[in-house]
């Protein structure tokens, strides 16, 4: 715990004292074939993540990499090698199970650090409808949409918005650190933070399991607003 503080005072830190710079951008988008109904772990970084269902038997995963140099060509130039080494890994070595994770280049301490900080990386990633998620998210926002399996989302710092179809029947266990839960379905609000909030709301017999945590920032667990209709086509 108290290095995680540390990391987060240090970004801080190297944030406010930095100079006026330029953004570069680097984005990759990558396709991999997964059937539908099995379970996909994410582990996301800094930034915004976002997570949609579709028809398709297979994963697609966008993510956008940006950093803040100097506007000089050498130094974008070197900007954009340290993010092109930044991987997104797939791992598909069990059975109906899919894991992705964001790999950073090994630098020695603060450089590896440092890295991340300056770092902001936004994923979109289109799931088959029916997958389970499992999502470990830093700092940043969640968005979860038209997902229909079980779903687990952890952030650090950020908000979690889910957007489930309203013909499921959920169990719900949602708790934030500090901020507020808000959601369309039937439940019970306690307060066992002083700062925090958590909902429960269990259908009983056969229903979808959505556990969420924040740290800090708020959880929304909405219906959408109708159901799905045909198939949903790449960007």
């Amino acid at each position: 715990m108290l290095a995680k503080a540390s990391a987060i005072v240090f970004c801080a830190a190297c944030a406010l004292h930095a100079a006026p710079r330029q953004a570069v951008t680097v984005l990759t988008t990558q396709t991999v074939n997964f059937a539908p109904g099995g379970t996909i772990r994410i582990t996301g970084f800094n930034g915004e993540l976002n997570v949609e269902g579709w028809d398709r038997p297979e994963v697609q995963i966008q993510v956008s990499r940006t950093v803040y140099r100097e506007d000089t060509p050498a130094v974008r130039e070197q900007a954009k090698k340290e993010l092109e080494a930044i991987k997104l890994l797939a791992d598909q070595s069990a059975a109906g199970r899919l894991v992705l994770s964001t790999v950073f280049p090994k630098h020695r301490f603060p450089a590896s650090l440092l890295a991340r900080c300056e770092t902001n990386l936004d994923y979109r990633i289109m799931v088959p409808r029916s997958s389970k998620l499992e999502i470990q998210h830093g700092m940043g926002d969640v968005t979860i949409y038209d997902v229909a399996g079980d779903l687990q989302a952890q952030v650090r710092s950020g908000d979690i918005v889910a957007q489930v179809p309203p013909s499921g029947v959920y169990n719900i266990d949602a708790r934030v650190g500090v901020g507020t839960v808000y959601t369309d379905f039937g439940g019970t609000w306690r307060a066992p933070f002083l700062l925090g909030q958590r909902f429960s709301g269990t259908a009983g017999g056969p229903a979808r399991q959505l556990h969420f945590r924040s740290g800090v920032g708020g959880i929304s667990i909405l219906k959408m607003s109708a159901p799905a209709a045909g198939a949903v086509t790449a960007p």
